[in-house]
């Protein structure tokens, strides 16, 4: 029987039976049951169990090889791909670029970092990082398409806020979204982030609202709340709130998340009104929307108007800040279909756009 310098292969001869050891000597290892990383010294042989003696915490000890799973340093595996050339494409390193700046999140600039039950995927934090941008005003628009996960986004950017101390448990939060969809804003802000918001129903809704003219804030079950926009956007409660927003020197709430924004594209509606109203009356603001755009660039302009109103002031102004932005795309689009015969168009589309 080989019991010793077997670090591949361990072979018990009366059985005439290949045992083949999974890890070999110096390698790294994780102790299942606790977690702790060692390193492989010695690979044994006991009767038909392949077993290690195994350095831990600078102590040798032995373990059966049922009760270890492989070491593997991710950061590292990147860091080696790079020192060996391996660079990827550019999706890969931007995706590096991110996950480089949140990794150790005392250090960084991102304290919501795995402070939720979600899978970390590097370009949801890409809208709190232009929210905090200087420039944002913390007045942002996310447009992910379907599925992208913007009430994960939403979440990210409310446990920041709250790290950063600029949000909590007295600093009133709102979230605006169609009837069906306040269940499920409640669930998963509870289970993905432990943040409890109540969902207001009418008579919720009346005393919160009829509460502020006298108190000058909101009670308690309406801190943190959720509502639909066919409960705001009834008369009387939009009269309340036209009453509050004209009286009001400041703000009534700290936040306002306004989900499937493109419900308020139509400025003839009481739901336009309701943004309105609501960018007026709120210190931040987040919309979100899959499908900001219906026909025209109207429908869009009248959101961001909602928005900020101060930077998209009027459609002159906004058609100005798109120009470039659709000049941008129309260049991506046509390197991604990656033809020298678009070249000239791509010159001539940023020629175009320096004058």
């Amino acid at each position: 029987m080989i019991e010793k310098d077997a670090d591949i292969t361990a072979i018990k001869w009366g059985a005439a039976k290949v045992i083949e050891a999974r890890f070999n000597r110096g390698d790294n290892v994780r102790i299942i049951s606790s977690g702790k990383i060692g390193t492989i010294n010695e690979v044994l042989i006991r009767s038909d169990n392949i077993g290690y003696r195994v350095t831990v915490d600078g102590k040798i000890g032995a373990y059966q090889e049922k009760y270890l799973e492989p070491s593997i340093d991710k950061e590292q595996e990147i860091l080696d791909n790079l020192v060996f050339g391996d660079f990827g494409n550019s999706q890969d390193y931007h995706l590096f670029q991110t996950w480089f700046r949140l990794k150790r999140p005392l250090e960084g600039s991102f304290y919501s970092y795995l402070a939720s039950r979600t899978i970390f995927n590097p370009y949801q934090f890409k809208p709190l990082s232009k929210f905090l941008n200087a420039g944002s005003e913390q007045r942002l628009f996310i447009a992910d398409e379907v599925g992208v996960g913007k009430t994960i986004e939403t979440g990210i950017i409310i446990t920041e806020l709250i790290a950063r101390g600029r949000l909590d448990r007295r600093t009133p939060i709102l979230v605006v979204c169609p009837n069906a969809l306040g269940p499920k804003w409640v669930k998963e802000l509870k289970q993905r982030f432990q943040l409890s918001f109540h969902l207001l129903n009418s008579n919720s809704l009346n005393n919160a609202l009829h509460t502020v003219p006298s108190s000058g804030y909101l009670p308690e079950d309406a801190i943190w709340a959720v509502a639909s926009f066919e409960l705001l956007r009834h008369k009387n409660y939009l009269s309340v709130l036209r009453e509050l927003n004209s009286s009001r020197e400041m703000p009534l709430w700290s936040l306002v998340i306004i989900d499937e924004a493109h419900h308020l594209r139509n400025a003839t509606t009481d739901s336009y009104e309701l943004g309105t109203i609501l960018s007026a009356l709120t210190d931040m603001m987040l919309m979100l929307s899959a499908t900001p755009l219906n026909l025209q660039d109207q429908d869009l302009f009248n959101q961001m108007n909602i928005l900020n109103q101060a930077v998209f002031s009027d459609k002159e102004t906004f058609n100005a800040m798109l120009y470039p932005v659709k000049s941008i795309n129309r260049c991506r689009r046509l390197l991604d279909e990656n033809s020298t015969t678009l070249y000239g168009d791509i010159l001539q589309e940023l020629a175009d756009l320096e004058n």
